[in-house]
C-alpha cells in the first residue's frame, strides 16, 4: 500500500514538473515571437492596415516611453499590438515623479499622459494615448521630414483653407497629419514650386488656359506627380489633357446608379475598386460620390502611358449626357444601357523630358476622379472610404506607399444588452450555480478518496 502511494506520489510531482517545464517554454517562445489574435467581428482589439504597415517598415530599433500616472491594461493592450507587429518595437511606462530625471531628459512636463517616441537620433512626441497619435508619432520618427502637396487656384477650385464647409480644409489638415505640407498657387502667375511633390486640381469650375495646359504637361513629362478632382461640367482643355497626356478619358456626362440605397440615384455609393495599389485595401468600405462623371482608360492611349481603373460603379448604371439633371430631377430608366461604370483612374507616364541638366529617374503619375465632392469637407468622412481613397491617391502620387492603408476609425461602443430574464439568469448562474457546482466537485472527490480507502 506505501509503495503504491509512493508511486502516485511521484507521478503527480512529475506530472507538476513537466507541466512547468511545458509553461516555462510556452512563455519563453512567446516572449521571442510574440502573437496576438482578434476573433472580435468589427477587429476591435487590432491595429489598423496603416498603422501595421508603418510599424513593419520601422528600419531602426524604436522605443515607445509612456509618461503617465495612471497606467491601464487597455494601454499595455494596444503597445503589445503595436509589439506584434515588428519586433524592433519596445515600450515602457514611466511614472515622471518616481523618475524626474528620465522626465526632464525627454522634455516632459505636462501633468497628463504624454507619449516620447525614440528612434535611432529623432524623438516625436503626442499628447493623447490612442492609436491614432501613436501611428503618426511613429511615422514622424521613422520618414523624418515632410513632402509637400500645392492645390491649384484661380478657377474655382475648392479652397484647402476654407472654413465654411465649402473647400477641402479637413483633407488639408488630414494631410497634415501626414508629413506633408500644404500650399496653393495660381498657374497663370507663378510656376510650379520646385519641391512640389504632389499638385492637386481639385474641382475646378472654369477650365485652364492653353499656357496652364502647357505647364501641366511639361511638369507631368519632368516626373511630375497631379491629381485632378474633375466635376461634371465644360472643362474641354483639361478634358483633351487627360486623354492625350495620361490616357484617361474623362466623359461629358453623368452618372446614374439606381442601385445606390443610402442617398438618391445620382449619388452613387461605391465598393467595387480595382487591384491597384491605391485600392487594394479598401475592403468592405463604400465611397461616397456627388454628382460623378466617367473616368474611364482610353481606347488608345498615348504610346508609354499605363491606365488602371480604381472603381466602379453597379452594373445599373447609366450614364446621362451633359452635365446637368434635368429639371424637373427625375430621370426616365426605360431604355437605358446599363454597365458597370469606371469613375476614377491612375495613369503612369514614361518620362520625355528635354531637361538635359539632370537625369529624371521617376515616371509621371496622374490620379483623376469625376467628383471632387467626395474629398470636399461635407462628404470626406463619409461611407468610410472617402478619405482613405483620396489620402491614398496622394500616397501613391508621393511615392510613399507605406501611407497607402486603411487609417484607423473611431470605435463604436458595443455594450452588452441583457433582457431582464436573461439579467436573472446570469445572476442565479453566478450566485448559485458556479458554488453549487465546485460543491458538488468537492463532494465527489472526497467520496471517491473515501471509497478507496
Amino acid at each position: 500500500m506505501a509503495t503504491g502511494r509512493k508511486a502516485q506520489s511521484l507521478n503527480v510531482w512529475v506530472s507538476v514538473a513537466v507541466m512547468l517545464g511545458l509553461l516555462v517554454a510556452v512563455n519563453l517562445i512567446s516572449h521571442k515571437h510574440f502573437k496576438r489574435f482578434d476573433f472580435t467581428k468589427a477587429r476591435r482589439h487590432s491595429l489598423s492596415e496603416q498603422s501595421r504597415k508603418v510599424a513593419r517598415e520601422l528600419k531602426k530599433d524604436t522605443s515607445i516611453l509612456v509618461f503617465t500616472k495612471d497606467r491601464g491594461a487597455a494601454d499595455k493592450g494596444l503597445l503589445d499590438q503595436y509589439r506584434a507587429e515588428s519586433p524592433r518595437i519596445r515600450y515602457e511606462f514611466v511614472d515622471p515623479d518616481r523618475q524626474p530625471l528620465k522626465a526632464k531628459q525627454y522634455g516632459v512636463s505636462s501633468f497628463g499622459t504624454t507619449v516620447v517616441v525614440v528612434s535611432g537620433d529623432t524623438t516625436e512626441k503626442a499628447y493623447r494615448f490612442d492609436e491614432k497619435e501613436i501611428t503618426s508619432a511613429l511615422l514622424r520618427a521613422a520618414m523624418p521630414g515632410t513632402k509637400k502637396v500645392v492645390f491649384t487656384k484661380g478657377h474655382g477650385e475648392k479652397d484647402p483653407d476654407a472654413y465654411d464647409g465649402s473647400g477641402v480644409n479637413v483633407l488639408k489638415r488630414a494631410l497634415e497629419e501626414e508629413r506633408y505640407t500644404v500650399s496653393s498657387v495660381s498657374l497663370a502667375t507663378e510656376k510650379i514650386p520646385d519641391d512640389c511633390d504632389v499638385l492637386v486640381i481639385a474641382g475646378p469650375k472654369y477650365d485652364f488656359l492653353p499656357q496652364e495646359i502647357a505647364v501641366l504637361r511639361d511638369y507631368l513629362n519632368n516626373g511630375g506627380r497631379l491629381l485632378l478632382l474633375l466635376d461634371p461640367g465644360a472643362l474641354p482643355n483639361l478634358v483633351a489633357f487627360c486623354r492625350d497626356a495620361a490616357g484617361i478619358e474623362v466623359g461629358a456626362n453623368f452618372v446614374v446608379d439606381p442601385a445606390s440605397r443610402l442617398m438618391d440615384a445620382g449619388i452613387p455609393t461605391i465598393d467595387d475598386y480595382e487591384d491597384h495599389e491605391i485600392t487594394k485595401d479598401l475592403k468592405n468600405v463604400i465611397t461616397v460620390m456627388s454628382f460623378v462623371r466617367s473616368v474611364e482608360p482610353a481606347s488608345s492611349p498615348p504610346s508609354g502611358v499605363t491606365v488602371h481603373g480604381l472603381m466602379r460603379t453597379s452594373s445599373r448604371s447609366f450614364l446621362m449626357p451633359g452635365s446637368k439633371p434635368p429639371a424637373s430631377g427625375r430621370v426616365r430608366l426605360e431604355g437605358k444601357q446599363t454597365r458597370a461604370v469606371t469613375v476614377a483612374c491612375a495613369s503612369e507616364v514614361d518620362v520625355t523630358s528635354t531637361d538635359t541638366s539632370a537625369a529624371v529617374e521617376r515616371k509621371g503619375r496622374v490620379v483623376v476622379f469625376g467628383d471632387s465632392d467626395f474629398a470636399g469637407d461635407r462628404l470626406i468622412a463619409y461611407g468610410g472610404g472617402n478619405g482613405d481613397l483620396v489620402l491614398n491617391s496622394v500616397g501613391w502620387l508621393a511615392d510613399r506607399l507605406v501611407l497607402v492603408s486603411v487609417r484607423s476609425k473611431e470605435q463604436d461602443s458595443q455594450p452588452l444588452v441583457l433582457t431582464g430574464r436573461q439579467g436573472r439568469i446570469v445572476m442565479l448562474v453566478g450566485l448559485a450555480g458556479i458554488p453549487l457546482g465546485i460543491m458538488t466537485l468537492g463532494v465527489g472527490v472526497l467520496l471517491r478518496r473515501r471509497l478507496r480507502t
